[in-house]
């Protein structure tokens, strides 16, 4: 099921239904993620598949550069179809560069105070 990308709040699932169904043919399965602002498309053939996934190529890649679904009040919005990611092609779950405990630069222990040890002369004290 090719992923959209961009499916916000004003959209809802009838409008993007008719859209994608009258653009690139008929639609087995469609479900919107909201918390993730996306929504999965299982279209009933591939190459109804291919062609909403060409639409959201930018223009310079041959493509309209998303596809436009009405959103209410005479607006609409752009969203993206994009081929299913592959278990292999997505990064792996923990290694996206944020959380974690920090990674310690200088290749060990104290930081830059390390030869002073510990229980040593502070100076300064009382003679």
């Amino acid at each position: 099921m090719p992923p959209l990308k961009g499916v916000t709040e004003p959209i809802s699932q009838p409008a993007l239904t008719t859209v994608l169904s009258q653009r690139f043919g008929a639609i087995k399965e469609l479900e919107i993620v909201r918390s993730k602002a996306c929504a999965f498309v299982e279209f009933q053939t591939v190459e109804s598949a291919k062609r909403a996934i060409i639409a959201s190529l930018s223009t310079n890649q041959g493509g309209e550069g998303g596809v436009y679904v009405d959103a209410g009040e005479g607006g609409s919005i752009r969203v993206y179809i994009e081929t299913k990611k592959e278990r292999g092609d997505r990064p792996p779950p923990g290694n996206r560069g944020r959380g974690g405990p920090p990674v310690n630069t200088d290749g060990g222990r104290g930081g830059p105070f390390r030869g002073r040890g510990r229980g040593g002369p502070r100076g300064g004290g009382a003679k």
